[in-house]
């Protein structure tokens, strides 16, 4: 085996091993992510959440194979999404009281979803950079890797809810944002 074969077979065996890990954590996830499955359902989206169950366990393959701040991302994403995933399916459950047509618990819940995922994910950042605290921002493939995962996470949460729960989650993961883009503000004076 020459010098060239041998730098193939390793790159190739290198690359297996991060797509095993970026299947491990989608593996992970995926649990979490059928909770909700039956609410949507029962209101019609089930079709539309299983499309977004594939779309999450892609986006974590996809961002820990390519490895860097995106594995980052999209670890600190995993995390920053479990608020907006359960909140308002935990919330439906809590309060059977609520109709899947009027309800003004599970939009607010989905606000809280979203707000706990920004200060997650203001966490994760800042923690990650803790060491020169906001003198080296997070990558553009650490934030794309983060958001994207974290909203269609919250995506998968919210989406029994309806377009007033989408709406929360942006709502809420916007004013959960301020803080960090104060503190990088206050910092660039």
């Amino acid at each position: 085996m020459n010098d060239a074969m041998l730098l193939t077979a390793a790159r190739h065996a290198y690359e297996r091993g991060r797509v095993k890990k970026g299947v491990r954590r989608a593996l992970l996830v995926l649990p979490f992510t059928f909770v909700p499955l039956y609410a949507c359902v029962a209101t019609g989206r089930g079709a539309l959440m299983l499309f977004v169950i594939a779309a999450v366990a892609a986006l974590v393959v996809l961002f820990n194979w390519r490895g860097q701040d995106f594995a980052r991302g999209a670890n600190v994403g995993l995390i920053a999404g479990l608020g907006p995933l359960l909140l308002p399916f935990v919330t439906s459950w809590i309060a059977p009281i609520c109709s899947t047509l009027i309800c003004g618990l599970l939009p607010a819940a989905s606000i809280a979803g979203g707000f706990v995922a920004a200060l997650c994910l203001a966490g994760g950042s800042l923690a990650r950079f803790r060491r020169d605290f906001l003198d080296e921002r997070p990558s553009a493939g650490f934030w794309i890797a983060a958001l994207s995962v974290t909203v269609t996470l919250g995506i998968a949460g919210c989406l029994h809810v309806g377009l007033a729960g989408l709406a929360g989650m942006a709502l809420g993961l916007a004013v959960g944002t301020l803080p960090v883009l104060a503190a990088y503000a206050f910092k660039a004076r």
